[in-house]
């Protein structure tokens, strides 16, 4: 019995220093490659890059008020809202959420 005792025991300090190495070695990895805060990723190598500009049909989403949900499907929901023109007019509108697949 005293034997089966030291043996799980031995098994249990094992494992933990196994288990304690393995946290030591693993956290310094996993660091490297998630968390460097590294943004050189970010930046595109792609020399024809240009800048993001809205076409003249685009309406700016901080013109847009929402109101309440009025119908939803597959594809979305639909929901009354307030659209502010450039002129500062405010005009009642439909506005059509996708969903994201």
């Amino acid at each position: 019995m005293i034997r089966q005792n030291r043996l799980a025991l031995l098994f249990l300090i094992i494992g933990s220093i196994i288990l304690l190495v393995g946290i030591l070695l693993g956290a310094p990895i996993y660091y490297y490659k998630y968390n460097r805060g590294d943004t050189k990723a970010s930046i595109s190598k792609n020399p024809n890059y240009e800048l993001y500009t809205p076409d003249q049909w685009e309406i700016d989403k901080d013109s847009v008020t929402i109101d309440k949900l009025i119908g939803q499907g597959h594809f979305g929901q639909v929901y009354q809202g307030v659209l502010k023109l450039s002129d500062g007019t405010l005009k009642s509108c439909a506005i059509k959420v996708c969903r994201y697949s």
